[in-house]
């Protein structure tokens, strides 16, 4: 079973995190950013502390992870050393995923439209 989480509710309840590791659930993580004030423009508020906090969680309770980035070019891009790192430094993280931003609706008004390069 795997369970996809912005982070918010497993770094404040531990005893989820002790719950979902007896049920054998693998987590995915999204992590997009370090930086509080990116975090403002991807998340609407700084969320940075709350999802390490979340990872510790997981790290304490051995539960397998995934850590799930979406990738903003011009926003978050330079991060990527910095998550894999993070990575390294975390036994429970099996692997990382990028996902690369896509400019749609309400949500990605605020963002640069995709660069297209010449043929």
């Amino acid at each position: 079973m795997t369970l996809n989480s912005n982070g918010l509710r497993l770094a404040e309840d531990e005893a989820l995190c002790e719950q979902l590791a007896r049920l054998g659930v693998y987590v995915i993580l999204s992590l997009d950013t370090f930086d509080p004030q990116r975090s403002m423009r991807i998340h609407g508020r700084d969320v940075v502390a709350t999802k390490l906090k979340a990872l510790e969680n997981l790290q304490r309770s051995r539960i397998g992870t995934t850590l799930m980035n979406v990738m903003i070019r011009g926003v978050n891009e330079d991060e990527i050393g910095r998550i894999i790192g993070l990575s390294k430094s975390h036994s429970v993280v099996r692997s990382i995923t990028i996902q690369t931003m896509t400019f749609t609706g309400h949500g990605g008004k605020d963002f640069p439209g995709r660069r297209t390069h010449a043929a």
